[in-house]
């Protein structure tokens, strides 16, 4: 073996150019696959962040009924009452939270408050949001945020006195910031405008959820208890089990639960896991490209020595020594290459500010797949072999007589 080992390096340093190009396409796919599958692994790490996240919201109530046991002893039953998606919804405890949150579906869920409010001097209809400024999570994706502030402040739990308005609303009624607003014959301070969007717990003004139980009982002739609500917001654990989590809570709420929700979720679980195929598609596609290179490459090196071969089989040199010399051959090249192209990639992803010129936005770095370079070299190895072995068997299977006479 170590003769033949000998004789195949032999081989390669007396053709360096055909030798050095072989190397040199192994060397640029084993880095191309390295740069490419770690960036484009490090976006849909990102990308995949973002979809499993996509369409994850959603709220669950009861509808009122009409029955004595559903009823809310209200002032103003014509005109006031707790609101859900535009209709009137059961009060209910929110010790309903904290089954709804055990679920393992479930990343969290809050207790929130829609009322409406009816001003008789002015004949207007307000509708105000209670929810618990301590939650950044299910009143985040379903109310509000902090990122949604356009002038002000964002409500903290010791705020008292203090609501944000939504823009339309504060537009609409011309109330900046400072100004004092009368809800439920009660005065507030606007402390902040914010754009919700279009998410369900969208409001005209947003308070502290004890803050508007309080306000609620002055219209009402029985006080509410002290941890009642009317809708609980519910973040899933991810779109791939977005619509269990909506059967699970559905199953905790009731037969009459009714659910709002996003459409995109769906579609965001689909997409997830198409990157993957893609970038091992490009990457098995440049490597057999490599390959197949590579052995026309040693067929042609098996056609020049076609007279060599000839001459070594004529004096005794057995088929598989033959066979073991040009796979040899082909294998160190790929070795070589393969060696060099890893290296070369590792060097840029380390050098080259990949992330930031793809305008990736993530809290994971970039790095090296190490099951994915080892997978590579793995492959261009064994497309060492085979680029060697298939033009050895057919230099082993001639014949020495027409081998000498076709030259």
């Amino acid at each position: 073996m170590k003769e033949i080992l000998h004789y195949a390096w032999i081989e390669i340093i007396r053709r360096p150019a055909r030798s050095i190009g072989n190397m040199l396409g192994y060397s640029l796919a084993l880095a191309i696959v390295v740069v490419l599958f770690s960036v484009l692994s490090f976006s849909q790490d990102a990308s995949t962040a973002v979809l499993n996240s996509t369409g994850t919201h959603f709220i669950t109530y009861l509808p009122q009924c009409n029955t004595e046991a559903c009823a809310v002893d209200l002032k103003d039953p014509l005109h006031e009452g707790f609101i859900a998606n535009n209709t009137p919804a059961k009060v209910i405890s929110a010790d309903i939270v904290s089954q709804i949150t055990a679920l393992d579906t479930v990343k969290d869920a809050s207790a929130f408050i829609l009322f409406r409010f009816y001003d008789e001097a002015t004949a207007k209809y307000t509708l105000v949001a209670g929810f618990d400024p301590l939650n950044d999570t299910a009143v985040k994706t379903n109310c509000c945020a902090a990122g949604d502030i356009i002038q002000g402040e964002f409500l903290t739990p010791t705020d008292t006195g203090l609501v944000m308005l939504e823009e339309s609303f504060a537009l609409a009624e011309n109330l900046p910031i400072g100004f004092r607003l009368d809800i439920g014959g009660q005065s507030f301070q606007v402390g902040g405008i914010i754009n919700a969007g279009i998410r369900p717990g969208k409001a005209d003004v947003y308070m502290p959820i004890n803050e508007l139980r309080t306000l609620i009982n002055t219209r009402l002739n029985t006080a509410l208890p002290s941890d009642a609500t009317n809708i609980i917001l519910v973040e899933s654990a991810g779109a791939n089990v977005h619509y269990q989590a909506i059967n699970q809570v559905e199953e905790i709420m009731g037969d009459r639960s009714l659910v709002s929700t996003y459409a995109c979720s769906k579609p965001a679980s689909t997409a997830m896991g198409i990157g993957e195929n893609g970038i091992w598609l490009i990457s098995g596609i440049l490597l057999i490209s490599v390959i197949a290179l590579a052995l026309k490459s040693e067929y042609s090196a098996v056609l020049e020595r076609r007279r060599d071969i000839g001459i070594l089989k004529a004096i005794g040199l057995n088929n598989s020594t033959i066979v073991w010399q040009i796979t040899s051959q082909s294998v160190i090249q790929a070795l070589i290459g393969a060696g060099a192209g890893i290296l070369l990639g590792i060097i840029l992803i380390y050098t080259v500010p990949f992330a930031s010129l793809s305008g990736i936005v993530s809290q994971d770095t970039l790095g090296i797949d190490w099951t994915v370079t080892l997978s590579a070299f793995g492959l261009a190895m064994a497309g060492g072999i085979i680029a060697g072995i298939i033009p050895a068997v057919g230099a082993a299977s001639m014949r020495p007589a027409e081998s000498l006479r076709g030259l």
